[in-house]
């Protein structure tokens, strides 16, 4: 099944396929418009995310033509496409407390629930602020006090969530539809362990790092057997194309494939992982076509 795209050079563009009913047809058509052609079984929405410098004039009307020859197989595009979205991989229903609560309360929650973002919500479910682990032992005595544990004791429970929390008009928030990458750039870019999943001001899930090393796990394929096979490979259209082709010749799966942006004099390196452990008719292969291997490694770890 292809899906043909005609793309303005150097021009980053990701398009989602969502299966979302039996209405309309919406496709981009080439001056930019949108098209709704109505179905009586399928819907077929177009949706192109993070489309900056996006080049519609490279864009025509019946690019989806090739797209699907039935819905089961849309269907199952569209499933996939979806596994990439916060709203796939974020906790729903998150464990939350009030601004109201006490020092004490949140302490509790955090330590019993084995979380370290405890969001806060107001009684319509509005997300007001959040409360990170960091926050509770910041707020607890240190070592150098001199006051009294009764001292102690009496403060903290006089100390309430609103005081401890990171404000909501603070927060980095991002919304079910947002896709995985910008919250992983998030996380990333502002230092950040968690991030709010909001529908309006209306919390309705949390996805954290570990929600992100997990994903991360599910899409490099590390819980698969096979062979991690690592090369530098001339940063040239066609040159991945020419390994899987001989992977491809020995009727072997590709499990996934990275490929780090960085450069070392024109070659990339490119991390393949194949479901074998029989590898080495491959590897020969591949160096006899003058391909430049750095290591291969079973995994697991033989």
């Amino acid at each position: 099944m292809a899906i043909r795209r005609q793309m303005h050079r150097m021009c980053p563009v990701r398009i989602y396929l969502s299966l979302c009913g039996n209405k309309t047809n919406r496709i981009i058509s080439g001056n930019g418009g949108i098209n709704y052609i109505w179905k009586q079984e399928l819907f077929f929405a177009w949706r192109a995310l993070d489309m900056a410098h996006f080049n519609t004039s490279s864009f025509h009307e019946g690019i989806l033509s090739d797209i699907v020859s039935n819905a089961e197989t849309f269907h199952t595009v569209c499933k996939e496409a979806e596994e990439m979205f916060v709203k796939s991989k974020m906790e729903r229903n998150p464990v939350t407390i009030t601004p109201e609560a006490s020092f004490y309360e949140a302490r509790k929650l955090i330590h019993e629930e084995g979380i370290r973002h405890l969001p806060v919500v107001d009684k319509k479910g509005k997300l007001v602020g959040l409360v990170a682990d960091r926050d509770i032992r910041e707020a607890g005595p240190s070592d150098a006090t001199l006051l009294s544990v009764q001292e102690i004791n009496y403060l903290l429970e006089k100390l309430k969530v609103g005081g401890l929390m990171t404000p909501a008009e603070k927060l980095i928030t991002v919304t079910p539809d947002t896709i995985i990458e910008k919250a992983v750039q998030l996380l990333h870019d502002n230092k950040i362990g968690a991030l709010p999943v909001v529908d309006g001001n209306e919390l309705v899930g949390i996805i954290t790092e570990t929600d992100i090393l997990e994903l991360f796990v599910d899409v490099v394929g590390l819980n698969v057997k096979g062979t991690r096979l690592t090369m530098l490979l001339e940063d040239e259209p066609g040159k991945l194309f020419d390994v899987l082709k001989v992977i491809k010749n020995r009727n072997i799966n590709v499990i996934s494939i990275i490929s780090p942006t960085l450069t070392f004099e024109g070659k990339r390196m490119v991390v393949i992982r194949m479901k074998t452990h029989e590898y080495e008719d491959i590897v020969k292969e591949l160096e006899k076509a003058g391909h430049e291997i750095m290591n291969v490694i079973k995994w697991p770890s033989m």
